[in-house]
This record gives structure tokens, C-alpha cells and sequence, in this order.
């Protein structure tokens, strides 16, 4: 047997191992934080207050953000809206061509996802400038009716 193929049969022996154990080295593992947790606390506290590491754990993270931007974005739209939600965006995004639902503007940042703030539905995706329309106008349509009006008025004479 070669190197590769220890090391591939080792690899699948400790995942089946994992997967069998799997609850009795959580509890394991939860007991010895329980058990330790002062211990863990000083050699964490020891381990960042060397100015290195903690810049070197502070730049991974901020990799490992940027390299999972979209698997983040996901959570939190299944966090905010629920199942389901990271599929709506996603197709939004295609049948809107990645332009705002309201302005049709693309846009640098990432579009918001719009929802009914009475019935959770989720709609279409805007850009921040309409995003914050809405939300200023409470998503009532008399208010944004006056706001035509208004505009209408002042920038066209229209009465």
C-alpha cells in the first residue's frame, strides 16, 4: 500500500469512527470545557496576548470571511426570513438581472432582500437608496403617493 493510500484509508477509517462516536465526543468535549474552563481562559488569554498571533488570527478570519462571503450571506437571510430565503434571492437576482426592483440601477453593495414587514412574505430584491425608501415611508402608499404629488408639484408644476 502506498503513502496516498494509507493516508486515504486512515482518513476513512477516523470519519467512520467520528461518525459513530460522534455524540460521546461532544459530551466528551463539553465536559472538559466545563471541567477546565479556567485553564482554557489563561492559555487563551496567553496565547493572544502575544501581539503575533492574535494579528495572525485576526487576518485568518478576515480571510476566511472573505473567501465564504456568499455562504454567510446565506445564513443570514435563513436567519432573518427563514428556509427558503437564500433560494428566493437567488432567483430574484436572475429574474431581475441583478438591478433593483424599483430604480432598475445595479448596484456595488449586494441588493436587500424586501419583505413584507406584516406578513414576513419575501419579495423582490432592492437597492439600498429604494430599500430605505420604503422603509422610511413605513410601506404606506399614502405616503409615497404624497411624495409623488409633492414631487410632481415642485419639479414639474404638475398639480
Amino acid at each position: 500500500m502506498s503513502p496516498e493510500e494509507r493516508k486515504a484509508a486512515r482518513r476513512e477509517y477516523q470519519k467512520k469512527w467520528y461518525q459513530t462516536n460522534k455524540t460521546k465526543m461532544r459530551e466528551y468535549h463539553r465536559q472538559y470545557r466545563a471541567t477546565n474552563a479556567e485553564k482554557i481562559s489563561a492559555n487563551r488569554k496567553e496565547w493572544l496576548g502575544d501581539e503575533e498571533n492574535a494579528a495572525n488570527l485576526a487576518k485568518s478570519q478576515r480571510q476566511w470571511t472573505v473567501n465564504n462571503a456568499d455562504r454567510l450571506h446565506g445564513f443570514e437571510l435563513t436567519r432573518r426570513y427563514g428556509l427558503g430565503a437564500k433560494e428566493h434571492y437567488d432567483t430574484q437576482a436572475v429574474q431581475q438581472a441583478g438591478l433593483c426592483a424599483i430604480c432598475g440601477k445595479s448596484s456595488k453593495r449586494r441588493l436587500h432582500l424586501d419583505h413584507n414587514h406584516s406578513t414576513g412574505g419575501l419579495r423582490g430584491l432592492l437597492c439600498g437608496k429604494c430599500n430605505h425608501l420604503l422603509g422610511n415611508a413605513d410601506e404606506r402608499l399614502e405616503v409615497l403617493e404624497k411624495a409623488i404629488s409633492y414631487l410632481k408639484f415642485w419639479n414639474y408644476g404638475i398639480t
